[in-house]
């Protein structure tokens, strides 16, 4: 079960003679956009922001979201495979490339200022290289 300080999304996706649309994003955009390359063994995250959430979709290759609340401990990991996850402002996270290196788009609620945001050490995911 998905702890209620996740939320997912299914992407959609469109297929026609000429390939497939991936429809990742189906809303206007407020924050910021960016497009993380990960490679195995070498995450990204492990902070968390006070102000605004932020939505993870992997690109390309296999991807592992793992969430932790700091005060609780509570933690999830989340594959990233056809969906999108929401991490609300306060969680703790960090994206892990299993296996291959891949990408993932981020997209944030707002600009996080560097003193928003938080360093957070995240626990890699079962089977992490």
């Amino acid at each position: 079960m998905t702890p209620l300080w996740i939320r997912t999304e299914p992407i959609t996706r469109h297929d026609g003679p000429s390939g497939a649309l991936h429809k990742v994003w189906p809303r206007s955009v407020s924050g910021e956009v960016y497009v993380v390359e990960l490679r195995p063994g070498h995450p990204r995250g492990h902070h968390l922001h006070r102000h605004g959430g932020e939505w993870f979709v992997a690109l390309s290759g296999r991807v592992v979201l793992v969430v932790q609340d700091p005060d609780s401990g509570a933690r999830a990991e989340l594959d990233l495979s056809g969906i999108r996850a929401r991490v609300e402002a306060g969680q703790a996270h960090a994206i892990y490339a299993m296996g291959t290196p891949a990408l993932v788009l981020a997209i944030a609620d707002l600009a996080h200022p560097a003193e928003g945001t938080v360093p957070w050490p995240v626990s890699p995911p079962r089977g992490a290289a």
